[in-house]
């Protein structure tokens, strides 16, 4: 399970980061020449991808992503963002549609990308 923080980035987009914490082996702060240091490990990246839809926006998908509001990634979490996007295809008409979630992680960063099929109705 992982924690998120949620802001918006410069193009307003939102975007999650794991919850941050302050880590030092003796205490989570030093004074350097006068200066308050704080070490600051800011966990991981958390990206949301949408890919295979055309007839609903992408950001329509998104906000049936729970990720943000729940602060909270895991299997329950991405099997209600699925079964949400499913929900909003049917009631757009789209009853085959399908929607599938892929784990792709790189260093700090993980994302969670959606692929939709065909959408057939």
């Amino acid at each position: 399970m992982t924690s998120l923080r949620s802001g918006k980035n410069s193009r307003g987009f939102r975007q999650g980061f794991a919850k941050w914490s302050l880590s030092s082996r003796r205490r989570p702060y030093k004074y350097q020449e006068g200066v308050l240091v704080l070490k600051v490990d800011p966990g991981n990246r958390l990206e949301v991808t949408i890919e295979g839809n055309s007839s609903i926006s992408t950001k329509r998908l998104k906000k049936e992503v729970p990720f943000f509001d729940t602060e909270t990634v895991n299997d329950e979490t991405i099997d209600e963002a699925v079964i949400r996007m499913r929900a909003l295809y049917q009631s757009e008409g789209y009853v085959f549609a399908q929607v599938a979630p892929v784990l792709k992680e790189d260093g700090n960063t993980i994302e969670y990308l959606f692929l939709s099929s065909k959408e057939a109705g």
